[in-house]
């Protein structure tokens, strides 16, 4: 039986209808929704490390969010984390898995950060590579290659701002932060450090450094020692005084320093007067002190002997 032709157009008709609503029904990704749908082209959840992390680890490296694509939820060997791999790559200043952590330079305790950088809040200031408040210095500074010399008269001596250091360098800083003060020396300081003061004080903080007895510094200089060496550089059997110039260490009197005419000799005060009826006694050499025109340079003493003023 032929068909219809009305029935043939109702046919058609109603399957072109039919086309004109088909739906695609490929399957597409949707990252985020918890599932991985291997129809859909994902491989990975980023959410869910568990669907990468073993192909991180595979690459000796550590599972991160970004190692899943957040848009096709495909695994990017580029997004897994060195940091966290127990070894310290490069570009990382620690490793949290790393068996060996990190230390403080000085005092303290340092720790890894998460993103394998070191935290060293826990660490005292001294032995930190910087130069804080109240040091003078840092031995963990990188001083490597810097001919680094700090003058000693810069530096507090442990006498206070009376007794300040008058030579020497330090180019040593300790552990305290502190430069070293085992070259500092108080000579040149015009001050004289004697017998009777070395006991009580000391070149270091520590204590442990005494000074050594000074005959001289600049102008200043122990009484003996220079009778001893003006009796000496003037030839005489007398106590005298003389011009004298300090050796740069402070132990010795520069005999070569000053000519010969220019000592000054002269009988030291408190000594038996050089004169007699007015004038000199060979031998002698005059009272240091200078009356001036018309004075007398001798004084009558204790027990009625005549001095040098």
């Amino acid at each position: 039986m032929r068909p219809v032709p009305w029935l043939m157009s109702l046919l058609a008709a109603s399957l072109g209808a039919a086309a004109g609503c088909l739906i695609d029904l490929g399957a597409r990704p949707d990252c985020g929704d918890g599932y991985i749908d291997p129809l859909a082209g994902e491989d990975c959840e980023p959410d869910s490390p568990d669907s990468y992390a073993d192909r991180c680890t595979a690459l000796g490296k550590v599972a991160s969010p970004a190692a899943c694509s957040p848009k096709t939820c495909t695994f990017d060997a580029a997004g897994c984390s060195a940091c966290g791999n127990g070894v310290v790559d490069a570009g990382e200043e620690c490793d949290p898995e790393d068996m060996n952590q990190p230390t403080c330079p000085g005092e303290g305790v340092a720790v890894c950060r998460d993103n394998c950088t070191v935290d060293v809040s826990g660490c005292e200031a001294c032995g930190n590579g910087v130069v804080d408040i109240d040091e003078e210095c840092d031995y963990a500074a990188d001083l490597d290659n810097i001919a680094l010399q700090v003058p000693c008269t810069e530096l507090d001596s442990p006498a206070g701002i009376t007794r300040r250091y008058g030579s020497g360098n330090s180019n040593k800083c300790t552990s305290k932060c502190e430069w070293d003060r085992s070259a500092c020396s108080y000579c040149q300081n015009d001050k004289l450090e004697g017998e009777d003061l070395v006991g009580d004080l000391y070149v270091d903080f520590e204590q442990t450094i005494m000074p050594v007895p000074e005959v001289c510094d600049h102008e200043q200089a122990d009484k003996e020692a220079l009778v001893a060496h003006c009796q000496d550089a003037c030839g005489s059997n007398y106590r005298v005084e003389c011009k004298f110039k300090c050796a740069d260490d402070c132990q010795a009197f520069s005999t070569a320093a000053v000519p010969l005419e220019q000592l000054d000799c002269c009988t030291a005060r408190g000594e038996a007067c050089p004169y007699l009826a007015g004038k000199l006694i060979d031998g002698r050499k005059p009272c240091c002190f200078d009356p001036g025109e018309g004075g007398e340079p001798c004084e009558k003493a204790l027990g009625g002997l005549h001095v040098c003023r």
